[in-house]
């Protein structure tokens, strides 16, 4: 997907965006709550839950701010 995870406190954030990678709108510094609705509680577990099957369907909620956002992606082949 080309995100890179961190934590900031207790949080799991998007830290780091490869260049040209197709996001969503998802941001660095995004606190990553849940992945495919599973809560995330730690940058290792949100990159295996990131990945999976090429073709399939990936959804993030998220908080930017106090705002929630879900975004839903594909991933590569």
């Amino acid at each position: 997907m080309g995100l890179t995870f961190g934590m900031s406190g207790d949080d799991v954030t998007i830290r780091w965006i490869v260049s040209g990678a197709e996001t969503g709108g998802l941001q660095v510094g995004d606190v990553v709550k849940t992945i495919d609705g599973a809560t995330v509680l730690d940058p290792g577990e949100a990159r295996r839950r990131e990945l999976g099957a090429p073709g399939t369907h990936v959804t993030f909620a998220v908080l930017r701010g106090a705002q929630p956002h879900t975004v839903t992606l594909t991933r590569a082949p």
